[in-house]
């Protein structure tokens, strides 16, 4: 809370006078004062100001809450007279916050003299949203007080937004699908259409935000994925195109926390970010795509001889330096033997694909990233109109955000069935996440890397028809535009029709999944439990139990996030744990041995009712893997203490 009040001149007398709000908190208010004489130095003081009441009121609500909760918001009283002070309380809720008992709007408490008093008012929360609560605290004779208190509803679920992307040229009826099984419907749904890549490449872009990315491995990813949109919009607009521009500042910001990230290790691998950063930071006429795969000098230098993972080989394949005037150190040749073989025998469509995406950059490398773009094609039974079928276990959005970035990218090579990559360019927006990502760092890269290597679409207008239901609405969609549309609430179908090239159309809904609905979970390298208190009641002496156990067969550092409900606290510090907005963060090394570790953690009730307990989460610190989740589970604080069985 701050207050800044205009300029004022002094009195003939050198006197000035302010009037400042003060807020609502009983305090401690700093108040800073700056001279500014006409012909001297400024000169600068500051001013506590206690700020209270003879009668006030304070609430305690928790930091947030989830719709559905039920519970008893404490309002402490302070009487600061010398006689006791009999309390008019009057409670009024706002926004998605109701009363659950209505004669707790107006009550009656006795405030000691120079003490005192505590009650709760008993709200819901009927829906996600802002609540609030009003206190207005009067007596006889005395001043009172009225305070507002606003927190947040959060929903009981995950929001999302589905998606179902077509090619349309020329015209077709779209369905617009109801919500999944026990999702709700968020709003009303939406009609994008786009043509070209360059709508995917902006949205890829903002997904490789470093702010929302929070492993070192993703954040290489994010500035490689960077450095290649900057010289893609510099080619087609200058070093103002507003891509480029946007690139060159996401990656120095991306390579800036990949220093911080080396810095704070002392390996191969550190080694590999400081010079990848450095690279792009201070960037080399005519360098490499990665100078990872070059000596301190500069010079082409071979890989690492200790690898023996298949994984590691691509790693090492897609840092593969030019070659020069054809040439190529013979022990490159023998990394790119080597891996291609073991993908063979891998069988596995995403590791084939992406030896296809490392080898069709690669002019000397040609013929062998044809040969397995066929191999590629026939393991996922690509169909006429592009769709492909892949194994069990291979069926998440990253998996199939890579598969079908080679076969964009190789669309125009080998036996590509006659599918234009157009029909390519839509199966990936339908891979697109919420935030205009394809399920991690890395299929991402893998999508801009084809995205921007595929033929620009024509340059005429394409225009537009739609019929939803009511009058006919058209446009004119020019390449590597977007246009939204919003359509009826009640739509269950769509005719759209196009003169011109045709065009990607995505039917966009807002969606929300309740907890209560069981979450798919990916295979994660770790697993998390967070057991809580089966009788839980106001005040300390609780345990909060949370398991963490490595399944990855390696040492791993995790980070485990568990959410709060409101009044709940920690205790007592502990090692590695820290509460921060209603969250309690914990980050532990686990050896590879797969027995759990158990934590420990001593926890206050601060609030009594019945609330819900969000999922708790936990992922590996330094490397982009599935995440693992918690069911979230009701819980109810009593405010005593449940009587132990006798004899116990």
């Amino acid at each position: 809370v701050a207050y800044w009040s205009p300029p004022r001149r002094t009195d003939n007398q050198g006197r000035v006078r302010f009037s400042i709000p003060l807020g609502d908190l009983e305090t401690t208010w700093r108040v800073a004062l700056v001279g500014i004489p006409d012909h001297a130095r400024p000169a600068a003081t500051h001013l506590d100001v206690t700020s209270s009441l003879p009668l006030s009121a304070r609430i305690h609500a928790g930091a947030s809450w989830i719709e559905g909760d039920v519970i008893d918001v404490a309002v402490m009283l302070r009487n600061r007279t010398t006689s006791p002070a009999q309390a008019t309380v009057s409670s009024t809720p706002g926004g998605t916050a109701v009363l659950s008992i209505a004669q707790q709007a107006r009550q009656l408490v006795t405030i000691p003299a120079a003490g005192t008093a505590t009650t709760s008012v008993r709200l819901s929360a009927k829906s996600a949203g802002d609540a609030s609560l009003e206190v207005r605290v009067e007596a006889a004779g005395r001043q009172g007080d009225v305070l507002r208190h606003t927190w947040e509803v959060k929903p009981a679920g995950t929001p999302y937004l589905a998606n179902d992307a077509v090619w349309v040229e020329g015209e077709q009826e779209i369905p617009i699908a109801s919500p999944a099984p026990g999702a709700r419907s968020l709003g009303a749904p939406r009609l994008v259409v786009e043509r070209g890549a360059d709508p995917l490449v902006a949205a890829a872009l903002d997904s490789l935000d470093p702010d929302r990315i929070a492993t070192p491995d993703a954040i290489a990813n994010a500035m490689d994925a960077a450095r290649r949109i900057q010289g893609w919009g510099i080619s087609r607009g200058g070093e103002q195109d507003p891509l480029a521009v946007r690139a060159g500042e996401l990656g120095r910001r991306a390579a800036g926390r990949l220093l911080v990230f080396a810095r704070q290790r002392n390996d191969t691998r550190s080694a590999a970010w400081r010079q990848a950063a450095a690279a792009f930071l201070a960037p080399r006429k005519g360098a490499a795509l990665s100078v990872s795969s070059r000596s301190p000098e500069g010079e082409p230098s071979c890989p690492p001889k200790d690898i023996s993972s298949l994984e590691a080989f691509l790693t090492q394949l897609e840092l593969e330096p030019a070659s020069v005037a054809g040439s190529v150190l013979a022990c490159w040749e023998s990394l790119a033997s080597t891996t291609v073989e073991r993908v063979r025998k891998s069988d596995d469509p995403v590791m084939i694909a992406r030896a296809v995406l490392a080898l069709v950059e690669r002019p000397h490398r040609a013929a062998v990233a044809a040969n397995l773009l066929d191999l590629l094609r026939e393991r996922v039974e690509l169909q006429p109109l592009g769709r492909i079928q892949l194994p069990e276990g291979r069926a998440d959005r990253s998996s199939r955000s890579i598969v079908y970035a080679a076969l964009l990218r190789g669309a125009s090579i080998g036996k590509s069935g006659g599918i234009k990559p157009d029909r390519f360019l839509a199966w990936i927006a339908v891979q697109r996440d919420t935030q205009g990502g394809y399920g991690s760092t890395a299929a991402t890269c893998a999508v801009v890397r084809a995205l921007l290597s595929s033929h620009p679409s024509p340059s005429e207008l394409t225009r537009v028809v739609v019929d939803s239901g009511g009058p006919p609405r058209s446009a004119e969609v020019a390449t590597g535009a977007s246009l939204a549309l919003p359509l009826p609430a009640n739509a269950r179908l769509i005719r759209l029709s196009t003169q011109g090239p045709g065009v990607i159309a995505r039917i966009e809904r807002r969606e929300m999944r309740p907890w209560a609905r069981a979450v798919q979970q990916s295979v994660a390298p770790i697993s998390i439990d967070v057991a809580w208190p089966e009788s839980p009641s106001l005040g300390g002496g609780h345990k909060l139990r949370v398991t963490l156990r490595n399944e990855q067969g390696a040492d791993a550092l995790v980070d485990a996030r568990v959410p709060l409900p409101p009044g709940v606290s920690l205790a007592a510090p502990v090692v590695g744990v820290h509460q921060i907005q209603g969250f309690l963060h914990i980050r532990r090394h686990l050896d590879r041995n797969p027995i759990p570790e158990l934590i420990e953690l001593p926890i206050r009730f601060g609030l009594t009712g019945a609330m819900t307990v969000p999922v708790a989460t936990a992922r590996l610190a330094h490397e982009e893997a599935p995440v693992a989740i918690t069911p979230a589970r009701p819980l109810t604080v009593s405010a005593t203490r449940p009587a132990s069985p006798a004899g116990k």
